[in-house]
């Protein structure tokens, strides 16, 4: 094989299995992607955070995950409540740690800091997701 197919270059160019972070200080790996992307609703956050052109205010990020999930139907009662709880106790905590967002509590705000080979598993999967 010419390539690895899991770090995008000739085979022996880096750890098996690897992908830059955004900012390509730590690798990003495939485990970690199919972890990150494992679950729908860390998935539509990331949806609106990738298709962002900049940061995004947690409530905006809320309410575009609870629109999506409801497919615009009314959502039942508490949803958005508990949308937002697991994106703060969760979801975001679960992003920041891999280094996809960076999330300020106290003002509220999401920035995605980007990742080519995040985003393109992350398209795959909207289009299944449609």
């Amino acid at each position: 094989m010419s390539g690895d197919f899991l770090s995008g270059g000739p085979a022996g160019d880096g750890p098996r299995g690897s992908f830059l972070r955004g900012d390509g200080s730590d690798p990003l790996t495939a485990t970690t992607i199919f972890e990150l992307l494992a679950d729908r609703r860390r998935r539509a956050a990331l949806y609106r955070l990738a298709d962002a052109d900049g940061p995004v205010r947690f409530d905006a990020l809320v309410e575009a995950v609870v629109d999506w999930e409801s497919a615009g139907l009314a959502p039942p009662r508490g949803h958005e409540e508990r949308v937002a709880t697991a994106l703060h106790h969760s979801h975001l905590p679960q992003l920041a740690d891999a280094g996809v967002v960076d999330y300020d509590e106290s003002d509220g705000v999401v920035r995605y800091r980007g990742s080519e080979t995040l985003e393109r598993y992350l398209d795959a999967a909207r289009d299944d997701d449609a």
